[in-house]
């Protein structure tokens, strides 16, 4: 996932109004959740994307981070991403090949940088 976020990094630095490097997910207003959301992660998760800047763009990773995957809805688990907060794209798979991620990835910022 690291490598993949490198390139991402890579093709965001060759458009003129994005910034090199992003400190923070606060900062960037771009987030790639790759997991299901347990009990402890729900608020961190929401304080975050309250955080973001505008336009805000969130892409759930994963069978679980898009539709609760193995982990559904149970008693240390509130299901997917878009359970908790907005989610702007979903990749599916389990797990997802990294082409499809890095396509999932170069579609939704095409959609966010569209609007």
């Amino acid at each position: 996932m690291d490598d993949l976020q490198q390139v991402v990094d890579r093709l965001e630095a060759t458009r003129p109004e994005s910034p090199t490097t992003s400190v923070s997910y606060e900062m960037s207003g771009r987030f790639v959740v790759p997991m299901a959301v347990s009990v402890n992660m729900e608020e961190p998760l929401r304080r975050t994307w309250e955080a973001m800047p505008e336009p805000k763009l969130v892409v759930a990773v994963g069978d679980c981070a898009a539709c609760d995957g193995i982990f559904g809805k149970s008693y240390a688990s509130r299901g997917s991403v878009a359970d908790v907060i907005p989610v702007n794209h979903t990749i599916r798979g389990c797990p997802p090949a990294s082409a499809a991620i890095l396509s999932g990835i170069l579609e939704a910022l095409a959609s966010v940088s569209e609007v």
